[in-house]
């Protein structure tokens, strides 16, 4: 990239994190750049569920509907030795939810989650930049 830019923050990493982070600065006034060195969404999840927490974040960015469209409330678990035999299981009522009035835990595809991401952030006035690398970084002040 080159020349000069003036943005009140730079989010190095455009992943979810650093997407989430850059849209939430932008809804708040801040000009806000997310740089990301690959240019496309990585079609392989790395990450399959969000907490409570999370999904208050994401609410907190106006997101709830869409996040609805993409998640399903997990409903169970079973917890296995590396031998395959059983440890432990749960089951999850699908109507029990946390004092944040969310399921507890939610399942997603992260590539799907992430597009949502990109579009809100771009939609909410984010410079998204793909297929940038950040080398350095320095104080010039």
């Amino acid at each position: 990239m080159d020349g000069s830019f003036d943005f009140d923050v730079v989010v190095v990493g455009g992943g979810p994190v650093g997407v989430t982070m850059g849209l939430l600065c932008a809804q708040r006034g801040l000009s806000t750049m997310v740089v990301e060195r690959a240019i496309e969404v990585y079609d392989l999840p790395r990450a399959i569920v969000m907490d409570d927490e999370i999904q208050r974040v994401l609410q907190g960015a106006g997101l709830s509907d869409l996040l609805g469209r993409i998640t399903s409330p997990l409903l169970g678990a079973e917890f296995v030795g590396v031998d395959g035999t059983r440890i432990i299981g749960i089951d999850i009522p699908p109507d029990l939810m946390s004092p944040l009035g969310h399921p507890f835990t939610v399942c997603y595809y992260q590539p799907e989650l992430e597009a949502l991401l990109r579009s809100a952030a771009v939609d909410n006035g984010v410079d998204l930049r793909l297929g940038v690398q950040v080398d350095e970084v320095r104080d010039l002040s």
